[in-house]
Formats: C-alpha cells, sequence, structure tokens
C-alpha cells in the first residue's frame, strides 16, 4: 500500500488492540509502526521521526504519560512538537489528568467512546 497519510507510530501493550488498530490504520493509508512499551516507543520515535504518536496510557516500562512528558522536555524540536494523541481505556485520577493536560497532548481519546474512524479523522487532521 501507498503511504499518502504519514507516519503513526501505535503504542499499546495489548496486542489485539495493536494488531486490529494496525491493520485498520494501514487500510487508511498510514504507514504504521508498532510499539509494546514506553522504552520502544521512545526509540522507535527517535529513529523513525513518525508524523504522529498514538500512546495508551498504561504500557510497560515507562507509561505514555513518561513517554510524553520525556519527548516535550527534549532538546530537540521535532520531539517538543510532534503530535501525540493520548488512546487510553483508563479511567484517569486527577493528578494524571492534570499530568497529561502539563504535557500538551494534540487529542485525549478514550478507546470505549472513540471510533477507529473518529481516530482516523484526528490523525488525519495533524498529519
Amino acid at each position: 500500500m501507498i503511504n499518502k497519510n504519514g507516519k503513526v507510530l501505535l503504542a499499546d501493550d495489548d496486542e489485539d488492540f495493536l494488531r486490529t488498530y494496525h491493520t485498520i490504520l494501514e487500510k487508511a493509508g498510514f504507514q504504521v509502526l508498532d510499539a509494546t512499551n514506553g522504552e520502544e516507543t521512545l526509540g522507535i520515535a527517535m529513529r523513525e521521526r513518525p508524523d504522529v504518536l498514538v500512546l495508551d496510557v498504561s504500557i510497560p516500562k515507562k507509561d505514555g504519560l513518561a513517554v510524553m512528558k520525556e519527548m516535550r522536555t527534549m532538546g530537540e524540536d521535532w520531539a517538543k512538537n510532534v503530535p501525540i494523541i493520548i488512546l487510553t481505556g483508563k479511567n484517569l485520577d486527577d493528578e494524571r489528568i492534570r499530568a497529561v493536560a502539563d504535557w500538551n497532548p494534540t487529542y485525549y481519546l478514550v478507546k470505549g467512546n472513540t471510533s477507529s474512524s473518529e481516530l482516523i479523522r484526528k490523525i488525519e487532521s495533524v498529519v
């Protein structure tokens, strides 16, 4: 498939979700990179420089919030400015919600309330 819409890094530790959304985003024309933990996400992000990151909050080794914070505090303009979409199934407590807001995600979406077509529209709006 021709990559017409950009490169997406999809980070989630739920293998079924990752496989399903990888296929959905690929069919929508995106080049999709997968990561299952925060350390892997950072490595792939810095090596591949995707157009957008889609992060789950609850991933091992470094959660999505730690990944977002590290990206936003790096010295590189790309890392500070790359669009980050938080896509999580977790209800966050007030402290974690404030942490999300502090690191300026482009969108904050809840898995149960977000259709695949809505996610595609959000990604397309930032690439």
